[in-house]
């Protein structure tokens, strides 16, 4: 993917195509995100939101927010990431573009549970919810069980955790999107505390029972379970 994007924009900077030189950067920060590389990501967010911003297109400013509001949580800097993702929320909500809107809402919830603010990464997952059950976007959904699955093993519900947790992986299954290596490392650090907290016959009890829940009883189990912790 890196080897194609960066052929890719070494051609539209030929033909001083800015808009997709901003796809582009943005794009390559993905990439290096993805493999770690934490500041060339920085770095190509960087150029990509400059020359968003220089063309003054709103949907594309947002969607570059929302890649640095995520890097910047990842390196721990959550005041910049709940900035970046507030602007990017606000700008979305204005363009009307639903799916980003619950993308940035599903980010700027899991910088609410990094920064302790449990109750507003509760309400910030459940406006998500609601956007992607409507638009039965299997996918996000996914991403989002697992999200809430990471804020329930801190409050110390360990069979809500992996309930959950078992409800994304038949979505994964289902769609064929499995969690990167990252992704998976990552995760399985977060439910440690809910591993830790039940026996390995509750854990693979929990994760049947969330691999049996249909949508609407994993959505119930993500926000009514999780508030009761």
């Amino acid at each position: 993917a890196r080897d194609l994007y960066q052929r890719s924009l070494a051609i539209r900077r030929r033909l001083d195509d800015r808009r997709a030189i901003g796809s582009l950067l943005s794009n390559l920060g993905i990439v290096a995100r993805r493999q770690g590389d934490l500041e060339s990501a920085h770095a190509l967010y960087a150029e990509s939101l400059s020359v968003r911003r220089a063309l003054n297109d709103r949907w594309a400013i947002a969607v570059t927010l929302n890649n640095v509001g995520n890097l910047a949580l990842d390196q721990g800097r959550t005041a910049e990431a709940r900035s970046c993702l507030e602007e990017a929320v606000s700008l979305q909500r204005e363009v009307g573009d639903r799916w980003m809107t619950g993308n940035a809402l599903n980010n700027l919830g899991n910088v609410a549970r990094a920064q302790g603010d449990y109750e507003g990464a509760l309400a910030l997952y459940g406006e998500s919810l609601a956007i992607y059950r409507d638009l039965e976007d299997k996918w996000a959904l996914a991403y989002l069980f697992e999200d809430v699955a990471w804020m329930a093993a801190l409050r110390g519900a360990g069979r809500c955790a992996l309930r959950l947790v078992g409800a994304a992986a038949v979505l994964r299954e289902q769609i064929g999107a499995p969690l990167t290596p990252t992704e998976t490392k990552k995760l399985d650090s977060a439910l440690e505390p809910a591993r830790a907290s039940l026996s390995e016959a509750d854990q693979a009890e929990a994760l049947a029972e969330g691999r049996e829940m249909t949508l609407e009883g994993a959505m119930d189990c993500a926000i009514g379970d999780a508030a009761h912790h």
